[in-house]
């Protein structure tokens, strides 16, 4: 699992963010950020967009969008008047200026200096935009590819995230070793709620009952340890794989 600090604080991190694209941007590197599709690419956009209103990086940096990402993007524009938004005006493809990437085979895909490129797949799965990518922005010190979400351990952003600097790194099992010369940063802006918000979240809801599906073993049973001490009247339920269970209403 993924470990936080006692420290964290999401404003702060945000900060950080900025300054890096900041820095990588002025001494002329390309800033090549792995998204997930849905919800992370969208939040980074608009906080890029925050940037350059806020005078952060400079407003007429091009940013670059593609892969599932750009797909999910328009749907999320089309419902934006029947979900519940913070800025139910807000459209991202009317308000923040994007460049297209080229489709597949029409023409090659160059990273070049002075540009942010928002792309899919968050863990930079073979044949996705970001692992394509990343062969060429490995080599050179003046770029920076900065993670916004999770990775798996075995997946070529979590092989990436593990190679030290000036080492050679495999982004496909096919492919030739890239030795990894650019900036690898980590921002937690994680879509997740802290177990002791979850806690809280179900005590205020005081149901008669409660199932705990996802997690790792022990995280599962520090919830169902902490839920029963909390709602002793509530029945914590922890299922069994293939066992069927009858909920009351």
């Amino acid at each position: 699992g993924f470990q936080r600090s006692a420290h964290y604080s999401r404003p702060e991190e945000m900060v950080r963010f900025g300054k890096a694209i900041a820095e990588t941007l002025e001494r002329g590197g390309a800033v090549l950020i792995p998204v997930f599709a849905i919800g992370k690419s969208q939040e980074m956009l608009f906080n890029i967009h925050r940037f350059k209103q806020m005078g952060v990086i400079p407003a007429n940096t091009p940013v670059y969008f593609g892969g599932l990402s750009a797909k999910v993007s328009l749907l999320y524009d089309r419902f934006a008047g029947s979900t519940r938004r913070h800025d139910h005006e807000f459209k991202l493809k009317e308000e923040i200026q994007t460049v297209p990437l080229p489709r597949k085979g029409k023409a090659p895909l160059v990273c070049s200096p002075g540009n942010i490129y928002v792309v899919s797949s968050g863990m930079m799965t073979e044949n996705t935009l970001s692992n394509v990518m990343a062969e060429q922005v490995l080599p050179q010190e003046k770029n920076a590819i900065l993670f916004v979400g999770y990775a798996d351990p075995d997946s070529p952003a979590g092989l990436l995230k593990a190679t030290p600097e000036g080492e050679l790194v495999k982004m496909r099992p096919k492919g030739q070793p890239v030795r990894r010369k650019c900036t690898v940063d980590c921002f937690d802006f994680s879509g997740h709620a802290t177990r002791d918000a979850l806690v809280n979240y179900a005590v205020k809801l005081n149901p008669r009952q409660v199932v705990l599906v996802h997690g790792d073993p022990d995280a599962v049973e520090w919830m169902r340890h902490t839920l029963s001490a909390k709602m002793p009247d509530s029945t914590i339920v922890v299922p069994e794989p293939g066992r069927r269970y009858t909920f009351e209403p």
